[in-house]
């Protein structure tokens, strides 16, 4: 059996990877902002709709703390580099390439998991005990079979 040669990327190939995944995170926001009605039509960049997942009238979708550690993840990484016809990427160290890539990948994650759990609420998205009890029951006890079509409880 002859050896398979292992396929390496360039620096170039890694940095343009966690570019793109700043842009997967922008999307992200974006469509959460769309698909809850938040979005004015006056956003012209990234931080104008994370405000969108601040905002009070929005019932706090992220708490400002939040929203600032995103804004800065676009001034930094992204936006000086992101616009524009001679927008270029930076030149990033494979550790803060990494850093890039993971910080998208965990705040893509985490904003999806807070979507689906529907948890923002006037009060800064924390539940009671019993909601998340309501929520550990319901979404662990449901057993889904796709073969059958049904979900059944235990």
């Amino acid at each position: 059996m002859a050896a398979r040669k292992l396929r390496t990327t360039t620096p170039l190939q890694r940095q343009d990877a966690a570019f793109h995944a700043a842009k997967a995170l922008e999307s992200t926001i974006k469509i959460i902002s769309d698909d809850k009605s938040w979005s004015t039509g006056r956003e012209r960049a990234a931080a104008n709709y994370i405000d969108n997942l601040v905002s009070c009238q929005n019932g706090r979708f992220l708490v400002p703390w939040e929203g600032n550690t995103l804004k800065a993840y676009f001034i930094h990484g992204r936006n000086p580099h992101g616009h524009g016809a001679d927008a270029t990427i930076p030149a990033l160290t494979s550790h803060q390439t990494d850093w890039a890539i993971e910080t998208a990948m965990a705040w893509i994650k985490n904003l999806i998991r807070r979507t689906r759990l529907n948890r923002c609420s006037s009060n800064i998205g924390v539940i009671s005990d019993d909601e998340l009890v309501q929520l550990r029951r319901r979404h662990r006890f449901p057993v889904m079979t796709e073969r059958y079509g049904k979900s059944r409880s235990k």
